[in-house]
């Protein structure tokens, strides 16, 4: 009488498993370290030819031309394309700066010159249907009025990315009041008055 054997299946080789994930992640940290590279590389394209920030009047703005009369104080004309008046901090109310960084950006006393939780707490308003979300800082919005003023319509994210850039180096520049300062004597406040002196007038005399 034959006998039959059966041949038992082998059951598949335990150690293939460990070797393909090992080559799963491989493959993605060599993904992620050549997207990383290339995004690296293209951040530092766009900065290549950024203005100047840290010469000196590199943000100055427009002012008042004003002549006058040969004794020194009689004003015979000003002259302007932008209507304008720079004052000192202490020539500002208190109630102006609070209300300026409660409106414009209430972390500013907080951030570097870019407020990273605010860019995201925009990014998931503006996903979820909230609507439209800024989360540029007043340093920012100081940059683009001034240093990046011709790229200021320019909606992509290489001028993002250096409106931002030069925010935070401008931040290791100059002191917080200073900046704020800087913003209140640029910025239109509507209707040709430029800075905070000649919107007070403006709006208020």
């Amino acid at each position: 009488m034959s006998s039959r054997i059966k041949r038992a299946t082998q059951p598949p080789k335990k150690h293939i498993i460990p070797f393909v994930l090992m080559t799963v992640l491989i493959s993605v940290l060599l993904v992620a370290v050549a997207v990383a590279g290339s995004a690296y590389a293209l951040g530092q394209s766009w900065l290549e030819d950024l203005p100047d920030y840290q010469k000196a009047g590199a943000f100055n703005v427009a002012e008042k031309t004003r002549v006058y009369a040969s004794d020194g104080e009689t004003l015979l004309a000003e002259f302007y394309t932008e209507d304008r008046e720079p004052v000192e901090a202490s020539q500002v109310s208190q109630n102006v700066f609070d209300a300026t960084i409660a409106i414009e950006d209430e972390r500013f006393w907080e951030h570097n010159g870019v407020d990273f939780p605010g860019i995201m707490r925009a990014i998931v308003v503006d996903l979820t249907g909230g609507g439209r979300q800024g989360a540029s800082t007043i340093t920012q919005q100081f940059v683009r009025q001034t240093l990046l003023q011709d790229e200021a319509n320019d909606i992509t994210f290489k001028r993002k990315a250096r409106e931002a850039y030069i925010a935070m180096e401008l931040e290791k520049l100059y002191s917080k009041e200073e900046v704020l300062m800087m913003y209140l004597n640029t910025i239109n406040y509507g209707d040709g008055a430029y800075g905070i002196q000649s919107a007070a007038k403006h709006y208020f005399s």
